[in-house]
């Protein structure tokens, strides 16, 4: 009896990522996830700040006072990975799955003492993924690249694939990027090179 592999559950927003709560009745990506909750907290804010209100209304007219008020917790000012921080502005705009890809890497390089590549790979991401400036199309055609050579950073030297990895820094390098791509990238190449091929 042979098994069959069953297809990922995706996003229902159409947007073709695979979603990351398939339990629920409606599945979402981690982007639609991410800004459903954040919707969800700013309706409870909006409530518990009604009810505050009506609360210190009662206060006022009542002899007794002292009504108790809820808290209103704050929202996170960004969507944070283990090591990469995504401003709220750019959540929807960048692809998560890629980042995550970058994430693991930069966590895999931390815990082999390889600090060097690990905040080399979160300035390549983050300079680029908070700045709301560049296309999204930009955006992912440069995260492919990023992540593919984080995983291969975390790698053992003997499993990287050398000609693939000098092909996607020449690209990372030579490609017609947007300005803020093109400081991101030109900084950080020597010692990119330095990472890779030792």
């Amino acid at each position: 009896m042979t098994e069959t592999a069953t297809a990922p559950t995706l996003c229902s927003q159409n947007d073709g990522k695979q979603a990351v709560n398939t339990g629920e009745t409606v599945p979402l990506c981690a982007d639609c996830y991410y800004r459903t909750e954040l919707a969800r907290s700013l309706a409870f804010n909006r409530e518990a700040a009604l009810y505050n209100l009506a609360s210190q209304d009662l206060d006022r007219m009542s002899v007794i006072g002292g009504s108790p008020l809820l808290k209103i917790p704050d929202l996170p000012d960004a969507y944070v990975f283990n090591n990469i921080k995504i401003d709220h502005s750019t959540v929807g705009v960048v692809n998560t799955a890629n980042v995550h890809t970058i994430d693991v890497a930069i966590s895999h390089l931390n815990q082999a003492g390889k600090t060097e590549a690990s905040d080399l790979f979160r300035e390549l991401t983050e300079n680029v993924v908070n700045d709301q400036d560049i296309d999204r199309k930009n955006i992912d055609e440069y995260l492919d690249i990023v992540a593919y050579l984080s995983d291969q950073a975390a790698a053992a030297a003997k499993d990287r694939k050398k000609g693939l990895i000098k092909a996607a820094i020449d690209e990372l390098i030579n490609r017609a990027w947007p300005n803020a791509i093109k400081a991101a990238v030109e900084n950080v190449t020597p010692m990119l090179n330095h990472i890779m091929f030792g």
